[in-house]
């Protein structure tokens, strides 16, 4: 994801070496930026970004991000075939001019994943300067079920009770189906948010 401050149109740059297509999370949808707090501005720089590592990403990309100011940014994915072991990557890098006293930090938190949650930490030092990339990274990290997205599937029946089974599973989306039946107690008995 990143953030074009003229279009939310995904984008593809014909010099990525992944062919990654790159999708603006200036579109609030529950699979992207779901909450930001007050505060959160879109920042961009000219100046070029060094990218030089595993993934690279396109400088373009680097160039443009938004900030909170006043609080957290919170994302949240959805991953096509997930459950499952996969490698994640974000790309920080610091791309504003700040006085000699002032830093921003990061820290990455995955919920109930506190193995997996990083340190805070100052990209201006761990990226050895400004407008230097900084990547930290899962490989083969195995992402929680969190949310299951059921909506406009032709589903017809009952709720399958093995639902309740998945450990992680906070929310279940399921409008427009042709539903019948009652919602099973292990369904209901889990802090389980139904839509």
């Amino acid at each position: 994801m990143y953030k074009d401050l003229k279009s939310d149109a995904p984008v593809r740059y014909p010099h990525d070496l992944f062919d990654r297509i790159w999708e603006s999370d200036s579109v609030k949808k529950a699979i992207y930026l779901v909450d930001f707090a007050d505060g959160t501005e879109k920042i961009a720089t000219n100046v070029s970004i060094d990218v030089n590592g595993d993934e690279m990403p396109p400088v373009k990309v680097m160039q443009t991000a938004v900030v909170g100011t006043s609080g957290f940014l919170k994302y949240r994915l959805n991953l096509d075939g997930f459950p499952a072991v996969g490698c994640a990557f974000s790309y920080l890098a610091e791309i504003e001019d700040f006085l000699q006293n002032e830093s921003r930090k990061f820290r990455l938190v995955l919920p109930g994943q506190p193995s997996v949650s990083k340190a805070i930490v100052n990209i201006k030092e761990i990226a050895r300067g400004k407008y230097r990339m900084y990547q930290p990274g899962f490989m083969y990290a195995s992402l929680p079920f969190l949310y299951d997205h059921l909506e406009n599937n032709q589903l017809t029946g009952v709720l399958p009770a093995t639902l309740g089974n998945l450990p992680n599973l906070k929310e279940l989306y399921v409008e427009n189906n042709m539903l019948s039946g009652t919602v099973s107690s292990e369904l209901l008995s889990k802090d389980l948010i139904i839509k």
